[in-house]
């Protein structure tokens, strides 16, 4: 006699193994899907696992170059600063002209003719110690990056030149002194000891005021004229029966303080 106890029995039964039946095959389909998928895969996944190798090595490479690479980049921020510089003196140059032109003190004549190349200042005094450049020779004129005269070239080495400062005692620089009314006197300026320069050699009967311009003279292509030494500072005691009165000079570019200058090279030459 069949309760209904037995039937429930039964039809749990029967579900149990239904759900048992249906788990084996999900788990059959998502075995067979998973070993499907790889094996579509397999190539990329090899492509990937090259790549990765190739970029392992490219990193190493890079790193093994890392050095060179530092140098490169530190000569080319160099160059750029070097570039600025002379950018900046093109600057100033016209700055300084619409300066001098203002205080009637007129153009600089002579560097029109001239080439301005940049040297770095490796020892500053009296006498200056700079990297030596294409084309330097003795006797070219060197300035500030303002302009303002500094001295010439006395000799030069492998890679090295020596500039005889304004500031040396040895030094006779040919000069005119620019007076109140724009008239112009011949001088000379000397370098002294300790350091000091004077203007020399201007007749007495001149009034050499205080604060008048001195510069360059000029006698040759490698010394141009119009180049700005400095201002006439305190006049020495002048004796009348003297044929000659000189006073100190207050320099326009101080040589110990330069780390960048300019050589002049006449164009037609350099």
């Amino acid at each position: 006699m069949v309760t209904p106890s037995k039937v429930l029995s039964q039809l749990v039964v029967g579900l149990t193994v239904s759900v048992l039946l249906v788990v084996l095959n999900s788990t059959r389909i998502v075995v067979g899907a998973r070993g499907a998928l790889e094996f579509v895969l397999r190539p990329e996944i090899q492509v990937v696992a090259k790549g990765v190798s190739v970029i392992r090595a490219s990193g190493n490479l890079i790193h093994s170059m890392g050095s060179g690479a530092q140098e490169l980049k530190d000569l080319r921020s160099s160059r750029t600063a070097l570039q600025q510089e002379v950018d900046e003196l093109s600057s100033l140059r016209s700055e300084n002209e619409a300066l001098r032109t203002a205080l009637g003190v007129g153009t600089l004549r002579g560097t029109a003719t001239q080439n301005f190349h940049p040297a770095h200042v490796l020892s500053a005094g009296h006498t200056l110690m700079i990297d030596n450049q294409p084309g330097v020779r003795v006797g070219l004129t060197v300035a500030s990056k303002e302009g303002g005269y500094i001295g010439v070239i006395s000799s030069i080495g492998q890679t090295t030149a020596l500039v005889e400062s304004v500031t040396n005692r040895n030094t006779n620089i040919p000069a005119r002194v620019i007076l109140p009314d724009k008239k112009t006197v011949d001088a000379e300026v000397h370098g002294s000891f300790g350091g000091g320069v004077t203007v020399e050699r201007v007749l007495t009967e001149v009034d050499l005021a205080p604060g008048s311009p001195v510069e360059t003279r000029g006698t040759n292509d490698e010394t141009p004229s119009g180049i700005l030494i400095g201002w006439v500072g305190q006049q020495k005691a002048k004796d009348k029966s003297a044929v000659y009165q000189s006073a100190s000079v207050t320099l326009a570019a101080h040589p110990e303080e330069q780390d960048v200058v300019f050589i002049l090279a006449p164009k037609s030459q350099d």
